[in-house]
């Protein structure tokens, strides 16, 4: 100790040393412990147990003197990254927060082993402590935390921490603790065994932009350009013109690795068209041959991609939460370009603008867009597709079952089978039957043939019989009108058969009523059965009367 002149300080001189800790959250120390000292110069060892954190020793009056140090583990070398790796660093509710860092132990623990591990305790600590970062109001409150944990193979702690939907925007604290209890300190006898760690960050909490997504083509196929648009407002739905937006490409299956695939710079970047009053940025689709714009090459071939758009505006308000564009990747492989054998698959392709050269072989269920040369080649085209022209270019060219817009023939021969050109061909194009077709339609002609002569013979048959039955109907309704007519006749002769009994009956029941006189003596019992024969035959004809002319009105 000495004096402002630099002379040693007398002898008598009384001071005290003061260990205050640091209370992030109010911005203020307190005394922990104090010392008196005496003297210009002490070299004096303390022991004595006191938690981690931020510590300033101060020297009381007449003494004047502050030291920073840290007690225990030192967390302060962790670095908190938005997902936006830009400053200021923004977050909005639903995003992550990166940490990132390596725990510092006391330097005094280089001088212990590790019991467990074979190494020094200071190396036991660095990678096996327990690390916990927790998202904390600045009132204290903790609203999320999580495990930070050791990365071997980036020899760093790693993890996220997630912002909560429902937070309010403005400051937050990150706090990072670590813990690690020591089998060696407990086997020392060291109380207590166990060695703790403190880190403090910050970060804003920012209310998050709007943003829209969308892709074209929306189905683009394997190795295909996409433009991707992205337009960007703020809450009030002013646009935002200014700022860092990036867009990156998943597999909707592994959706959940966007942000580790957007830290290890797997980025498009997006700029602002102002004629289109959108932000732009292009990407290219992965394929068998290259990854394009992502991270994979020929996995995930075919499947739905996803195209999430992050950023922050120049004044740090970030993009909301996680913005998606939908992006339906086809089975077709896209090529462009000069194409020699090798250089592409024969099949699944969509050929845009490319000349194919030298090849021989079987191209099949592929598409064909632009204009599309195919030179000295021999080549078979087939189950295909075709938008634009195929051109024929010192080639031979066979074309089976394809439906194609336009094909010209520059030099050489294109062969169509089963094929069907909407547009127009020149040159030396010729429509080819295969024999396979001529022998099925000629088998075709002979069957359908032999079953119309089949049919006309039963059809001859049929109308014979028809003849037959006609001839016999015929013939029967005559026997039935002769029949009618007998009948007829025979009515008629009953009716006046029936005409002469009645008036006979009448001139007998006149007779008997003139010759009546009282009293009547009983009649005899001829006389009796002689009117009872007559009044049954009467009744009996006319019963005969009625059948009869019931018959008449029945035929």
């Amino acid at each position: 100790m000495t004096e402002l002149n630099g002379s040693p300080a007398p002898s008598s001189t009384e001071y005290e040393m003061v260990i205050s800790y640091y209370n992030f959250l109010n911005n203020t120390y307190s005394a922990y412990k104090s010392f008196p000292f005496t003297g210009s110069y002490n070299s004096t060892t303390l022991y004595f147990n006191a938690p981690a954190g931020y510590v300033a020793i101060e020297f009381t009056p007449p003494a004047f003197g502050l030291v920073p140090v840290f007690f225990g583990d030192c967390l302060q070398n962790f670095r908190v990254y938005p997902e936006v790796l830009s400053m200021p660093g923004v977050v909005a509710p639903g995003q992550y927060i990166f940490v990132r860092g390596l725990v510092l132990p006391p330097i005094e623990t280089a001088f212990y082993p590790s019991y467990s591990l074979g190494t020094s305790l200071s190396y036991a600590i660095e990678v096996g402590s327990n690390v916990t970062a927790e998202l904390v109001t600045l009132s204290g409150k903790v609203v999320s935390s999580a495990q930070i944990t050791f990365n071997p193979n980036v020899g760093r702690y790693t993890g996220f921490l997630q912002v909560p939907e429902d937070v309010s925007p403005g400051y937050y604290w990150v706090v990072l603790e670590a813990n690690y209890s020591s089998y060696t300190l407990a086997s020392y006898g060291i109380s207590p065994s166990y060695v703790e760690g403190l880190g403090v960050g910050m970060v804003y909490v920012g209310a998050p932009l709007n943003v829209n997504v969308w892709v074209s083509p929306g189905s683009p196929a394997q190795g295909q350009s996409i433009t991707i648009y992205a337009n960007i407002t703020y809450s009030n739905g002013t646009p935002v013109k200014y700022g860092q937006f990036s867009a990156v490409l998943v597999p909707e299956a592994d959706l959940g690795a966007f942000e580790s695939l957007a830290l290890s710079g797997v980025n498009v970047p997006l700029y602002y068209n102002s004629g289109l009053g959108l932000w732009v940025g292009n990407a290219t689709m992965p394929s068998p041959f290259s990854p394009g714009s992502t991270a994979f090459s020929g996995l995930y071939a075919g499947e739905p991609w996803a195209v999430v758009v992050t950023g922050n505006a120049f004044n740090g308000v970030p993009a909301a939460g996680v913005a998606i564009a939908q992006v339906a990747e086809t089975k077709y492989v896209y090529y462009t370009g000069v194409l020699t054998p090798g250089s592409f698959y024969p099949y699944n392709g969509l050929f845009y603008n490319a000349n194919i050269t030298g090849f021989n072989g079987t191209i099949e269920d592929s598409v064909f867009e632009g204009n599309v040369y195919i030179v000295d080649s021999n080549v078979t085209i087939a189950d295909s597709q075709s938008y634009g022209t195929i051109y024929v270019v010192n080639s031979n060219v066979s074309l089976v079952n394809v439906r194609a817009s336009r094909v010209v023939v520059v030099s050489g021969v294109a062969n169509l089978y089963m094929s069907d050109v909407i547009s127009s061909v020149s040159g030396h194009v010729n429509y080819v039957t295969p024999p396979q077709i001529t022998a099925l339609v000629s088998g075709v002609e002979s069957s359908i043939m032999h079953n119309l002569s089949a049919l006309w013979s039963e059809a001859s048959q049929l109308s014979t019989k028809i003849s037959d039955l006609s001839e016999w109907l015929l013939s029967n309704v005559s026997a039935v009108n002769r029949t009618v007519t007998g009948l007829g006749n025979s009515l008629s002769a009953l009716n006046s058969t029936v005409s002469g009994l009645s008036s006979t009956v009448s001139k007998l029941t006149s007779r008997a009523s003139s010759t009546a006189r009282p009293p009547q003596r009983p009649q005899s019992g001829a006389s009796r059965s002689f009117s009872l024969g007559v009044g049954v035959a009467a009744i009996s004809v006319i019963s005969l009367a009625i059948a009869a002319v019931a018959l008449s009105r029945r035929h």
